[in-house]
Order: structure tokens, then sequence, then C-alpha cells
């Protein structure tokens, strides 16, 4: 193995290790020096492997160090977070509108708590979330802003996007939402870097030009060529999804080496010398890299195309792994939290599958022709390097990707050929821009009609339980050493290759289904789903249940649905391909909120639901019930739900006859019991205090080791008799963000003073509680309010 290449793999190993060890920076930076010093002590006496050693341990501690100095917190600001503070500063990217509002990236050069302000470091997300009508503000503009500072929660689900460390490597480290008129003021202009000015002003140029074409084409046009994706229909996403040719609907590698291949051929149309050619070239590049925003995939591609030149000029062979590796080193010296960006992820595992795998698969194709096979091997090559990391972020991978690749990949690059020429066009003379986006607009469609016509075969697109770090670990190892296999399989015998590929194939299985998401036979998932409930049951024999579907609900300016942005999402990462049954607790939008996109998206057995929700339920739940033909069922006192392996469901409220109380609707909400063994959890979802008498005069159900804390902890239930009752080991109290008071205080000291352990999924994140029917096992995705390492 080339030594950059061990170096390099040896800085990542210690990125990593950093961030997932909680040693001191001091401790890295001391490792660091002690191998420095002790490689230079054996370079002076000579002790060449001891040297090697110690320089080997020099890149893992480096890796360790560069991350440690990116996560350094911005001090000057941390003692302002959750403060209402006035901050100003330059904005540094172009502004991002979306329907909710506008996003600044404000480079913070004052902040303070009140109007005495003093100089701070930092950038800060501000989130103009005001009415419609603002102002939007430009590159280079000072704002001075006035809000709450916050810094983003991390995520609150296993294995869920986590929004805080994705703009942790973007160097952001606090948001600023903006409510109130006069939150913004605009304190001077071309504050910012003028050629980055004039760049971004002919960015927005072409916005403007591409608004020739129809709006669905514009879309199309602004994400294939600038990689902005905000104004594409979720249907067109869905579409290039299914059909495995989303990647073009983002600058990509593919991108930028259509862009270097359009710019080299008209650079040797104009019969420039060679070096010229490169620069020109180089340069053509750069300026596209920038304006698509500096995405891990422009860089990396742009890089390789560098160094490839440098190459090419210094007289040294072409070797693409070398560039490749270079590439990756050089970014992560300027950023290692790049590492963890799942575009950066993408770029470099297709890239390296593509230079790694092409000439073993093209030396195979025995009779296929070599302009058949070459496009085969390229798009195979890539689509075996970054599946599985597609299935692990996504849950889900495309079977006719490397297919649709063959079609889609040329017109995309017909496609941003015409469209850039278009708007370079259009910026300099309009009519003649309109002609060639005119082409571009038939290129576009039929782009479309391709992701379509091969998202429509069976099977096209299948979801996937989130892979297990065994599996990827032993794959891409299988995956390295194919090369070698496929050089040497023509000296094996046939009964050694059969067995060879069935070997890998069940070490594969096994270190899929060995290392899956339970640790116990019985598994409850109380998610993180901000102020609602939504709750998973997995059965040792595999049978799902859910218990509510999260809310439904206006946020920041748009509405935030949980069934379809957090549940949905989660159920199938677990592997979970159809749900037993819905339990609704009642139709309140922050239970039932979610449901439509619950059932739209998986099968569902049956929905039970209180008595009278399909008379009185919420309209959108009932239309989808009756589209997807879901039997819905009223759930009284007494009914059981048998989910297999000795896992029983049991409704013990409301009673027969509903009661009457100042909240109907919660208090005849469905109680739950769920017995495993000797272990139990009473689920009691928006039931007061008139619930809890009723089902302590009918009889409560034992023993209660985890109680769903009624209400999100209202003051309403939870009465101290109530829980003298069934004195739980454990509460869960599934919340939010709220402006109710939840929990209520008088909730909490009860249960402090009942003995039972509280966990809150505002606080911990989600709650996961495995049972063999014996003991319990109980994780949380948080630790006190943050990650756990």
């Amino acid at each position: 193995m080339p030594p950059l290449v061990t170096l390099t793999l040896l800085f990542i190993a210690g990125t990593v290790a950093r961030v997932k060890l909680p040693f001191p920076s001091a401790v890295w930076l001391g490792a660091a020096a002690l191998a420095l010093v002790l490689g230079l002590l054996f370079l002076t006496r000579e002790r060449r492997c001891s040297a090697l050693i110690a320089l080997l341990l020099l890149a893992f501690f480096s890796g360790g160090v560069r991350t440690s100095l990116a996560l350094l917190p911005e001090r000057s600001l941390a003692p302002l977070a959750g403060s209402h503070v006035t901050l100003e500063g330059v904005v540094v990217r172009p502004a991002e509108q979306g329907q909710a509002g506008t996003n600044y990236v404000l480079a913070v050069r004052l902040a303070g708590a009140g109007e005495a302000l003093a100089p701070a470091r930092g950038l800060v997300l501000v989130r103009d979330l005001r009415p419609p009508g603002r102002p939007v503000y430009a590159y280079g503009d000072v704002l001075r802003v006035k809000g709450v500072l916050a810094r983003p929660r991390p995520a609150g689900n296993f294995g869920q996007f986590d929004y805080r460390a994705y703009l942790e490597q973007r160097g952001i480290a606090y948001t600023l939402p903006l409510y109130e008129p006069q939150a913004i003021t605009r304190v001077a202009t071309g504050a910012g870097n003028p050629l980055a000015a004039g760049l971004y002003a002919w960015r927005e140029r072409f916005t403007q030009v591409a608004s020739l074409l129809g709006p669905r084409e514009k879309a199309l046009l602004l994400g294939i060529a600038l990689g902005e994706r905000r104004g594409l229909a979720p249907e067109v996403t869905d579409l290039f999804t299914a059909s495995g040719t989303v990647h073009l609907l983002a600058v990509s590698g593919t991108h930028v080496a259509l862009v270097a291949g359009l710019a080299l051929g008209a650079a040797r149309l104009l019969r420039l010398p060679s070096a010229l050619q490169g620069l020109l070239s180089a340069l053509v590049v750069g300026l596209y890299a920038f304006w698509t925003g500096l995405p891990a995939s422009a860089l990396r591609a742009g890089l390789m195309f560098l160094l490839g030149f440098l190459g090419l000029l210094s007289g040294r062979p072409r070797n693409g792994l070398l560039a490749l590796t270079a590439a990756a080193l050089i970014i992560l010296l300027v950023n290692p939290l790049l590492l963890f960006d799942i575009g950066f992820q993408l770029s470099f595992a297709a890239a390296g599958g593509i230079i790694w795998l092409t000439p073993p698969l093209l030396a195979a194709r025995r009779q296929v022709p070599v302009w058949v096979a070459a496009p085969l091997a390229v798009s195979l090559a890539a689509q075996l390097a970054v599946w599985p990391l597609t299935a692990y972020y996504f849950s889900g991978v495309s079977l006719v990707g490397f297919l649709a690749g063959l079609v889609a990949v040329p017109l995309a690059g017909l496609a941003l050929g015409l469209g850039l020429a278009g708007l370079l066009g259009g910026a300099v003379y309009l009519p003649a821009g309109k002609v060639v986006l005119g082409a571009a607009g038939l290129a576009l469609a039929l782009l479309t009609t391709v992701a379509q016509t091969f998202a429509r075969l069976p099977l096209a697109y299948v979801y996937l339980k989130q892979p297990p770090l065994p599996f990827l670990t032993l794959y891409y190892l299988l995956l390295f050493a194919l090369p070698w296999v496929l050089q040497h399989r023509q000296s094996w015998p046939r009964w050694r290759q059969v067995g060879a590929l069935g070997v890998a194939c069940l070490l594969l299985f096994l270190a899929w289904r060995g290392a899956g998401p339970g640790l116990a036979p019985l598994s409850v998932d109380f998610l993180d789903v901000g102020q609602g409930d939504a709750i998973l049951i997995r059965s040792p024999s595999g049978e799902a249940a859910l218990i509510d579907a999260g809310p439904r609900q206006a946020y920041e300016g748009r509405v935030w649905d949980a069934g379809e942005s957090v549940v949905l999402p989660y159920l199938r990462a677990q592997g979970v391909h159809r749900l037993e049954v819905l339990f609704l607790t009642h139709g309140d939008a922050d239970h039932a909120g979610g449901a439509p996109a619950i059932l739209a998206g998986l099968p569902v057995g049956a929905v039970i639901a209180p008595p009278g929700f399909a008379q009185a339920g919420p309209p959108p739940v009932l239309s989808r019930l009756n589209d997807q033909g879901v039997p819905l069922y009223a759930g009284t006192r007494g009914l059981k739900v048998n989910l297999g392996a000795g896992v029983e469901l049991t409704v013990y409220g409301p009673p027969g006859v509903p009661l009457a109380s100042e909240s109907p609707d919660n208090d005849n909400s469905l109680v739950l019991y769920l017995r495993y063994g000797n272990t139990g959890f009473l689920f009691m979802g928006d039931a007061g205090a008139a619930a809890e008498e009723a089902l302590m005069e009918e009889g409560l159900p034992a023993p209660v080791d985890v109680l769903k804390v009624a209400h999100h902890g209202a003051d309403t239930g939870t009465g101290e008799a109530f829980l003298h009752k069934v004195h739980p080991e454990l509460a869960v109290i599934s919340v939010g963000k709220n402006n109710f008071g939840h929990p209520s205080p008088a909730t909490l000291a009860r249960l402090t003073a009942a003995g039972t352990t509280v966990l809150r999924t505002d606080q911990v994140g989600q709650v996961r509680v495995l049972a063999d029917g014996k003991r319990l096992r109980v994780f949380t995705r948080r630790e006190g309010g943050e990650d756990k390492p």
C-alpha cells in the first residue's frame, strides 16, 4: 500500500477516535508531540523500524489533534447561549430562501446580552422567520439581529439525522431564530470579499435567467447545474431516488467531471497549448465548485482534477488512488469534521469504487465489447461501493441505479452542458440564453422520463434495515479483496469459487443478523417526537405495533409532521416493514397527527382507537384509513392483542361507558398494558385523574415496571394514590418544547416521592427499554441532555 494511503488512513482513524473517545485535547497533543520526538530520536540513531512506527503513530495522533482544534467551542459566544442577545456581523454566504423563511450565515463581530456589545467571533445561522414581505439581504451585508441564541439539539433518536453535527461540520455552533418585526437591521453593505461578491452576483443572475424555463424545469436545472434542491417538488425527488439517480440532482463528482470535460473540449477547439488547456479547465472547475457552494463532492473532484493537471505538467503518470487519497487528506486537514458528512462519504466511496473496481471488472468481461463493458463496469463499481452507505443513512437502495445511470448520466451531461451555456449566455444576452435553455428543457424533460421509467420497474427501490457496523466493516474488506479474487479466479477450480462465494455470503449474513437492534427479546422504543407520543413495540417473534404516531403541527413557519419526518424513517431503519396494529390513544394532533404518513408508508394490519373515533376522529386519519382499506376497531377494556412469543397488549381503558369529565377526550384515551413474562408496561395516553379513578375501581394491572406518564407530565393526572397502586420502577415522559408547562413540577415531585426513576425525551431523547421477561435494560439516545460518547 502506498505510504500516502497508509498515513491518510491513520489520520482518519485518529479523527474517528477523537470524536468517539472522550479524551481531553491535551492528551492528543501530548501523544502527538511524544511520537514526533521519538521519531526524530530514532532517526538520529538510525533505528528505521522504530522511526517508522513513531511516524505512523504521529499520523494517528495528528488526526486527533486536528479534530480537537476543530471541536474547540467559540468561547466568546458560549456565555450568551440561551439568552436574548444582540449580534452584529457580516453575511458570509448567499441567503437561502425557503417556504418557512430565509437563512443567513453570520460571521459575528460584536455580541452582547443588551445594547452594550463586545467583540466576539463565531458563525451563527440566523433564521429569519418573520411574516412574508421581509427584505432579503445579500452577501457582504452587515446585519444587527436580536433574538434568543440557541445551540441546536443533537439527534433525539438512534440513527436519526443529527442537525447539530451537520451545522458543526460547517463551522456553525449556534442558531438565532427571528420573529419580531424589528429583529434585524442592515448596518452597512459591501463588507465581504469583492471577488466573492462578484461571483455570487453572477450566481444570482443565473437563478434569474433560469426563470425562462417552466417551474419544474427550472428547479431541475438549478439542482443539476448549481446543486440547488430547495425548489424541487417532493414527487420529482422521489422519482430520482427510486431510480437510483438522485445524485444527479445535487452537485457531485460526476457534475465536476462533466464541466471539466466541457472546459477541456472548448480549450482544445481553441487549439491552446496543453498547459494552458489544463490551467483554463482548472480555473473553470474552481469557479464552478465555488458557485455550487463548495460541497465535499465538488471539492474532491476539483482537487483530483487539479492534482492530475499538476502531475501532467510534471510528467508523472496518472494515479487515481493517490489523487483520491491526497484530496481526502487536504480536505480533512482543513476541516476534519467533514469526514462525518454524508456527501463526503458517498463521494469518496463512489470515486474509490470506480478507481479500485473498474479495472478488474473490465478484465473479467470476457466476450463483452469494451464499449458496452466500460460504462457498465464504472456504474456497477460505483453502486457496489455506495449502496451500503445509502442503506445506512437512508434505509433503502435502488436496485436499478447502475442500469438507469447508463442512460441518465449522459442525458444529465447534455442537460448540464446546455443549461450552463444557456445560463451564461442569458446572463450576457437574454434572448440567446432563452434559445439554448429551450434545448436544455427538452433534455431535462427526457431525463425525468428516464427516471420515471426506471422508478416504475418492480422492486426498483427497496427499504432495508440500517446495516450494522460489523456488516459494513466486513463488506468493505471483502470489496477491497475483490480485485485479487477476480484476478486469481481462473486458477481456482469451480468448487473453490462456489465455496468462497458461499462463505463470503454466510459471513455477511451473520454480520447483518448478529448485530440486530435488540439486545433482548422485547424492545419498547419511546421516540423523541417533540410534544407528542410515538412508541414502537417489537416482539421476539418480529411482530411490531405502534402506539400513537407523533404530532403534526406548525413549527417555525412550516408544518412539521413527525410521522413523516421521524417515525416512518425510524421504522424503516429498524427493519419494520409492517405494523400488526396501530393504536391511536385519541384524536389529538400530538398523538394522531402523524398517522396518515404511517398509513401511507407501511402496511398496517389494523387500527385500534377509542369508541367514537370512527365518527369524530381527525378527517385526514379517517380519509387515509378509507383509502388504504385498513380496518378500524373500537378499543374498550378487556380487548387483547397478541404480538406473538408471549407478548400481549390489553386495553384497560376507556371503560365501556365513556367517562364524563372536564376533559372527556383525554380521559377516554386508550390505556394499554403490555405484558411479557414477569415484566409489564402501562401506557396512559393523555388519561387524567377521572380515568385513574376508574382504573383503580375496576382493577389495575400488575406488575407495572414502566409507566408512560399521561399527558406529557401534566398535573391533571399521575396522582399520588395512582402511583401508590402501580408503583413503577421507571417513568417515561414524552415531551418537547411547549407553552403548557409540561411536565408539571408537581407531577415530577410525586414521581420522585414514589421512588420512580424519571426519563424525559426532551432531555435524554429516545428511551429504549429491552426486556427478557425477567429484567429490564434501559438505553437513552442522549445522556444528561447531550450526545452519548
